[in-house]
């Protein structure tokens, strides 16, 4: 009797600890708060990096009439020759420091034009089995596709690669045409991939 008491108890207290793990990330999802013990988020380790891309396109537009199609909500990454979809959420900040979930990349857009359309953007992801397992992978040259507002979908290229030093910096040449800059950080090796994808025509 006193055998299936404590199996019944140590059952129930499994069940709630198992509870209460995924109440605090999903809470951490919901709330954008960082909480010990949850890991439903974490830190993105290359911040600077981010930072300094953004600032790399802080620039005015050029002046004159402009028609660009709007990109609104991205919805994932598709990599035909790696058989592989990199799924996209809004970039996610909390307190002022970039965070990331471990199975998506976040978006950020960049630079407008005269309409206020969003030309460019940052994508930023860990590098995992459920993002991109293997980054060196991406070689210049290759097509990506991005899917965004409900499976509309722009064709881009990788137009340059670069693998650096955490706490570097990733300078992507400027073109006329729209431009990803995708940053995929491999933290067990110290390094982070930076990738310019340009619109094709």
């Amino acid at each position: 009797m006193k055998r299936q008491w404590l199996a019944k108890a140590l059952v129930v207290t499994a069940s709630l600890l198992f509870t209460g793990y995924v109440f605090i990330n999903t809470y951490e999802v919901v709330f954008n708060k960082d909480i010990p013990f949850a890991n439903s988020v974490s830190k993105f380790v290359a911040q600077s990096e981010i930072k300094a891309v953004i600032n790399q396109f802080d620039i005015k537009p050029d002046a004159g009439p402009q028609n660009n199609a709007v990109i609104g909500r991205l919805q994932y990454l598709q990599f035909p020759a790696l058989n592989s979809n990199l799924y996209l959420e809004e970039r996610r900040v909390i307190n002022g420091t970039w965070y990331v979930r471990p199975n998506l990349a976040h978006y950020i857009g960049l630079d407008k034009d005269n309409n206020g359309v969003i030309l460019d953007f940052l994508i930023y992801a860990d590098s995992s089995w459920r993002t991109i397992a293997q980054p060196n992978q991406i070689e210049i040259g290759t097509d990506v596709n991005l899917f965004h507002d409900d499976h509309e979908m722009a064709s881009y290229r990788v137009a340059e690669k670069q693998v650096l030093p955490i706490q570097s910096v990733f300078i992507a040449s400027k073109t006329q045409a729209r431009q990803i800059i995708l940053i995929i950080e491999d933290t067990q090796h110290a390094v982070y991939y930076g990738f310019s994808l340009v619109e094709k025509d």
